[in-house]
């Protein structure tokens, strides 16, 4: 035991070393990691690109130059349209100035409380306009300054030789002097200067050179690249990981290359509504940079949630800034809403054909460690790379745990879940449970998939001594009451609020738990379940004796009998009751019911058929048809045909399975 404790951690340590070591690694090798990441995702987005013209009979390299060539060249084309939109937008940036001076002071002269909020910002606006630190210098001889005739600039003079820095009055004038000079740095070489304007320059010119090289060669050589990961991953399973990887390579490209179609599509829409915006509502005047906010709108959509958002700030902003009044700020915010619902409704699910695969904590929680490792470019690719992580876990066992922590479907399964709400107490949410199978799939698949499970977690937490007594039966009492609340729903929903009879029901079938009370529980559920079958359910309690029931089936001569069994144990007591009752009632059938995953199923059978048993069923469902197909079809022919002179008929609101057969293989 302790040698056991100490392996565990022992690769508990190990793990965590190995995360540490990965999240450092991928801060301090940023310079080189981020272009890798980069030309990782454009390679899953250009790969369909090269697969498409190599089918065309070209060759590798050509398909890849030409394609890569044609990407780049759409990329540098969109970065010198920005960066001259930039540029444009900066120098027209003074004069937007009194256009919002305008908007403030009629907002704050109309006198409703929302304007009045704005009086602080107005006054401090004006301000700021009329600051005498900047020199004003009027091209109009009008009173009223307009956005027209105002130009802004700051000069700061030199500062004087021999000024005291810790001087209580300002240097080079006096504290009433509102002139004053500002200190400067003293001026740097030329050198130097054009050092450090090439370092910016030359800084994301290397960048692209390297995501250039890296997508070119990850393209030729994406074969190799593939083979290389299924040897470090695979672990001798090579034909499952080359499948997996191929999957996850064909998943990956596709939702990369409609994340940017859907991007892209959303820029060009958001720019070309602008354009009509300013030539309908603005009167003709272009709506300034449309380029610039279309390409915004398009990098931040790959932001989870907050992104959009954002980006509508930006032209939003400037349409109160340039076009006067309101009407063009309203049809912004109609066109980006228009946009957005249609995006998210009909173009997100025509491309994708189903979610990202992330959960909504997985996605804030990457763009959180994205951007804290790798920025604003982290930022941006946050939703792309986790989406890639997660796929690979679905795929690749060794990086199964990347699906369970970040993707979106539940990480525990259904009957856990349900257990767990159950041993909390939660009858609402375990009831919520149900009640989604049932509507996903109907209420008799409810048994099989979340009662059945639910009663073999309780008896093996009872078995293994996780559960007290008191427990156990509180939860038995907790499943009985979610199912017949569920099946009173049901009975409701339908068309005459009950299950349709056809004739009248004759004697009750017998159902004996083979010895524990969980399988009385089992009895109940499908008593609740046979009446679909024109039949009731007789439960004979676990106290009650052997020789007890012989005196009961001699009685009463029940068309059937059903034992169930729920493991651990019970299959012996099962087969004794069995040979018991056959011996007695030779003519009667006998259907033995094992609600557990028995190891050889063969065997079992053997034994069951062995003690007398006719039948033997692994599932409600199974159960359920077993029965409709012995008990149901002969009595329901001599109801529709006493004198039998016609076919035999079936009505159509009995539930009845295909014909008996002497085995009923396990689900």
């Amino acid at each position: 035991m302790s040698r056991l404790a100490s392996s565990t951690k022992a690769n508990q340590v190990s793990v965590v070393t190995a995360l540490g070591v990965s999240v450092a690694a991928l801060y301090f090798a940023q310079e080189v990691l981020i272009p890798l990441a980069l030309a990782v995702l454009l390679s899953f987005i250009l790969a369909p690109l090269v697969k498409y013209v190599e089918r065309r009979r070209v060759g590798r390299i050509p398909s890849v130059l030409l394609v890569v060539v044609v990407a780049f060249s759409v990329i540098i084309a969109l970065g010198w349209l920005v960066g001259s939109q930039v540029v444009a937008l900066a120098e027209d940036m003074p004069r937007y100035q009194g256009e919002v001076v305008r908007k403030v002071q009629s907002l704050r002269a109309s006198g409703t409380g929302f304007g009045a909020r704005f009086r602080k910002l107005g006054t401090e606006i004006e301000h700021a306009a009329a600051d005498p630190a900047t020199r004003v210098s009027s091209t109009s001889s009008a009173d009223t300054p307009t956005s027209e005739n105002i130009t802004i600039s700051a000069e700061p003079l030199a500062k004087p030789a021999g000024a005291d820095a810790t001087s209580s009055s300002p240097p080079g004038g006096t504290p009433s002097n509102p002139f004053y000079t500002v200190g400067l740095p003293p001026p740097t070489s030329p050198v130097k200067t054009l050092g450090m304007y090439l370092g910016l320059v030359l800084s994301p010119l290397g960048t692209a050179a390297l995501v250039l090289v890296f997508v070119v060669f990850m393209l030729v050589e994406r074969e190799d690249l593939r083979d290389r990961l299924i040897r470090l991953v695979s672990r001798g399973k090579y034909t499952l990981t080359t499948r997996a990887l191929d999957d996850a390579g064909k998943r990956i490209s596709r939702y990369m290359l409609a994340q940017a179609i859907v991007n892209g599509s959303y820029g060009l829409v958001v720019a070309v509504g602008l354009w009509f915006i300013g030539l309908i509502v603005g009167h003709g005047s272009t709506f300034p940079n449309l380029a610039l906010w279309g390409l915004l709108c398009a990098l931040l959509r790959f932001i989870p949630y907050i992104g959009p958002w954002i980006a509508a700030a930006f032209p939003l902003g400037i349409s109160l800034a340039v076009y006067p009044g309101f009407g063009v700020f309203a049809a912004t915010i109609a066109l980006l809403a228009v946009i957005e619902v249609i995006s998210n409704n009909v173009m997100e699910p025509w491309l994708y054909g189903a979610s990202t695969g992330l959960s909504t904590v997985a996605l804030l929680v990457s763009a959180v460690f994205w951007t804290w490792l790798w920025g604003p470019v982290g930022l941006l690719m946050s939703t792309p790379l986790t989406v890639c992580l997660v796929v690979l876990g679905k795929h690749v066992p060794a990086l199964q745990f990347l699906d369970v922590l970040l993707g979106d479907q539940p990480a525990l399964p259904l009957p856990v879940r349900f257990y767990q709400r159950l041993l909390a107490g939660d009858r609402r949410e375990a009831i919520a449970i149900a009640a989604g199978v049932v509507r996903e799939k109907g209420i008799e698949h409810v048994s099989d998939d979340v009662y059945v499970p639910t009663v073999r977690l309780t008896r093996r937490a009872r078995a293994d001594g996780e559960l007290k007594p008191e427990d156990e039966t509180m939860l038995y009492d907790a499943i009985r009451r979610v199912a017949v609340e569920l099946e009173t729903t049901a009975a409701a929903a339908t068309s005459d609020g009950a299950v349709a009879r056809v004739f009248a029901p004759c004697e009750m079938v017998l159902g004996c738990a083979a010895h524990h009370a969980s399988e009385e529980l089992m009895l109940n559920i499908l008593g609740s379940m046979i009446p679909a079958l024109n039949r009731g359910l007789e439960v004979v309690s676990t106290r009650t004796l052997p020789s007890e029931i012989e005196k009961r089936v001699a009685r009463d001569r029940p068309p059937l009998i059903f034992i169930a069994v729920v493991p651990p144990g019970g299959a012996i007591q099962a087969r004794y009751l069995c040979r018991r009752l056959s011996k007695q009632s030779p003519d009667v059938p006998i259907v033995i019911g094992y609600f557990g995953r028995p190891r050889n199923f063969d065997r079992l059978l053997v034994k069951f058929r062995s003690a007398g048993a006719s039948y033997v069923t692994t599932s409600m469902l199974q159960t359920l048809r077993q029965i409709g197909a012995m008990i149901v079809e002969p009595v329901f022919a001599q109801a529709s045909d006493p004198a039998g002179t016609h076919d035999h008929g079936q009505p159509n609101d009995v539930v009845t399975g295909p014909p008996p057969s002497a085995v009923t293989q396990p689900s």
